[in-house]
Parts: structure tokens; sequence; C-alpha cells
């Protein structure tokens, strides 16, 4: 045990970023608000607690066997997964978000499996065209939720409200990540080159995210004093 812990903090120490912080932030929030936010955003705390423990988890596969590949392939689906769990109650009345929510789970399962089988292997190669399918999933329900949002307004104003943030980080992260592996795959096929800041994008975009998924968090806090203190009156 000891070890492990170790190990852990030699990671933070060396891999401290603004990007690493954030991650810790946001497991720390997720403990701190586990009983004091509403039961839709309790939803999305597997998720939550699955993508900062899924990023060190690959920081220190990567620094122990070189390739954290395999970390990837899992992280493709468990995410979209876990995603899923969190909008179902948000979008089971969107026509065909039903179908949708099984249909993509499936698609995305079996392509990351084959994908890892034929084309890129699980140990040694990073799983980029199952995670552009990962991301276009992703985009749908995004769209979805933008498309949910505006056809049932709330009292509240938008930016009070957690699903507002969260699709609105899904959206950015998700079409940018799409373009940059699009890209990647182009720039490979010609043979040509690319400058060596172009690999940055995701982790630019990554943070951007995690920023907005902070916002999500500041917003169902506002949110629930609010309604705590018009219950107390």
């Amino acid at each position: 045990m000891s070890t492990w812990y170790s190990k852990f903090l030699v990671i933070i120490n060396e891999e401290l970023s603004p990007y690493t912080v954030g991650l810790l932030l946001i497991l720390f929030l997720t403990y701190y608000y586990r009983k004091s936010v509403s039961s839709e955003f309790r939803r999305l705390f597997p998720l939550l607690i699955y993508w900062p423990i899924s990023e060190f988890v690959g920081i220190a596969t990567r620094r122990e066997y070189v390739s954290n590949t395999h970390v990837h392939h899992v992280y493709t689906v468990v995410y979209y997964l876990l995603l899923i769990y969190y909008f179902y109650p948000l979008l089971k009345a969107e026509k065909g978000m039903k179908f949708y929510f099984i249909a993509s789970s499936i698609l995305l399962f079996a392509f990351t499996v084959l994908n890892a089988m034929l084309f890129q292997p699980f140990m040694v190669a990073m799983p980029t065209n199952a995670i552009m399918f990962h991301c276009l999933f992703i985009l749908v329900i995004a769209l979805f939720s933008f498309k949910q949002m505006l056809a049932n307004p709330i009292p509240t104003l938008l930016r009070y409200k957690s699903q507002f943030w969260i699709s609105t980080g899904l959206l950015i992260f998700n079409s940018w990540v799409f373009f940059f592996f699009a890209l990647h795959a182009y720039f490979l096929r010609i043979g040509g080159d690319y400058p060596r800041s172009f690999l940055n994008i995701p982790s630019i975009f990554a943070f951007v995210m995690l920023l907005l998924f902070l916002l999500a968090f500041w917003a169902e806090v506002k949110t629930n004093q609010f309604r705590h203190e018009h219950s107390a009156k």
C-alpha cells in the first residue's frame, strides 16, 4: 500500500499541471458535495470519479511501461457508458434517444473491440478510430441536450444549470478532438508533417472541458443554495 501511495505522490509531484490539479479538484468536490447536490447531478459522479482516476492510471502506466494505450481502449467505452448513465433520465423523453443510447453503446463497444483486434492493437496502438466514433456519439448527445434545454425553458438562468455547462464542455472538447484525429489521420495517410504544437490540441481542450465541468459544480451548488433559501422561507 505504501509503495502505491509513494508512487502516487511522485506522479503528482512530477506531473503537476493545471490539468492534474483540476482533476484532483474534481475528485475533492465530488466527495465534498456528495450529499448536498441534486440526485440528477449525482448521476454524473461515477464519471467524475472514473475520469481523473483513469487519467492518473494512464500517467502511471506510461511511466512504468512506456505504453498506456490499453487504458485509452477501455476509457473510450467506459466513459461513454457513464455519460449515458447521466444523460439517460434527462433525454429519454426525446424522440429516438432511448434507441440511440442502446444502439450507440453496442456499436461503440463492438467497434472498439474489432478495432483493437484488427487495426489498432490493444497494448501498442492508440485507438484513434474508436475515439473518433466516441466523439461523434457524444456530440449527438450534447446537441440533443441543448435541444432539450431550449424546448423546455427553466425559470433560472442557463448559467445556473449544470447540464448547460456539461453539454458545452462535451461539445467543445469532442468536436475539436474529432477534428484533431481526423487531421492526424490525413497527415499520416499523405506522409506529411505537422507542427509539434499540433499535438497539444487534445490537452488544451481537455483542460477547457475540465474548467466547464467545474463551472457545472458551481452552478449546481448555487442552484441548491437558492432552493434551500426559498424552502426555508
